[in-house]
């Protein structure tokens, strides 16, 4: 199963991306600084802005 990591996932064109890319087979990896409803992909909280914690 190929593997997508999508930023942005809780906002508008992320959560569309999620479920596009799950519906076509995709194991998807999102990331987000809020939690969202999606419950078929992993998710990972975190603030790209916040270089210390993205490591």
């Amino acid at each position: 199963m190929p593997k997508l990591l999508i930023t942005g996932a809780s906002g508008f064109t992320g959560q569309h991306a999620c479920n596009h890319f799950v519906n076509a087979g995709f194991a998807v990896t999102a990331v987000s600084r809020k939690s969202f409803g999606n419950g078929q992909v992993q998710k990972e909280l975190c603030d790209l802005l916040n270089k210390e914690k993205c490591w």
